[in-house]
């Protein structure tokens, strides 16, 4: 066999690019610096697609993702929230689901089991559990100017037909009082009904948020 080894490698300047092995990589008067599209993903691998977000330094009292983007399409459903800073002082952050496009709520059967830790203190730490008609994934988080809190929620079987319970697992850090803590997040939640769920609500329990980057991610 021979090998090839260079210290650079010149622009491509053929609009069909260099094939290596079949993996296609495009000139750049593509101007994208992307692999081509004819590289294809090894069966059964997963695929993330952000679907959509929401970001603004505005005083906002929710975030919505609505049933053009809840759909059959992906499996598991992934909240990032980049930065959200309440508006509120020691406010929760909760997560209304909806089986109708967001005209009525899941009112009950929602069990939310947080595990916190003080960031400050290695012997710190205890649990917390909630049973109502939304998931929470943290508790009393501050509003202290230019600091937040930040995570993640992923949503298992919200389109499921097959049962009438959907799961979810996420992490909150942020600021708790006047420390800093981690919460760990596993939710088991109650449909009533084997209906698919096609809608999103972020908020927080009081106040509006005042800056916040959220965004909704689809895995295949």
């Amino acid at each position: 066999s021979s090998e090839i080894k260079a210290n650079t490698i010149s622009e491509v300047t053929s609009a069909n690019g260099v094939s290596i092995d079949g993996l296609n990589i495009k000139d750049s008067a593509v101007n994208t610096g992307a692999i081509g599209s004819s590289v294809t993903v090894q069966a059964g691998s997963p695929i993330a697609v952000q679907l959509a977000s929401s970001a603004s330094s505005s005083a906002t009292a929710q975030v919505d993702f609505n049933s053009s983007l809840i759909t059959d399409s992906y499996r598991t459903y992934r909240l990032c929230f980049n930065l959200v800073i309440p508006a509120t002082d020691l406010t929760e952050p909760l997560i209304y689901f909806s089986q109708d496009n967001g005209s009525n709520f899941i009112s009950s059967g929602i069990v939310s089991r947080r595990q916190y830790y003080d960031l400050s203190n290695a012997g710190s730490s205890g649990g917390e559990l909630q049973d109502a008609g939304y998931a929470r994934i943290g508790t009393d988080l501050g509003n202290d100017a230019n600091e937040g809190w930040g995570g993640y929620l992923d949503l298992w079987g919200i389109r499921e037909t097959n049962s009438v319970y959907f799961f979810g697992e996420g992490t909150c850090v942020g600021k708790h009082g006047s420390g800093s803590y981690r919460w760990t997040n596993g939710i088991r939640g109650y449909k009533g009904n084997s209906t698919a769920i096609n809608f999103l609500r972020f908020k927080m329990s009081s106040g509006d948020m005042a800056k916040h980057d959220i965004s909704l991610v689809g895995l295949k």
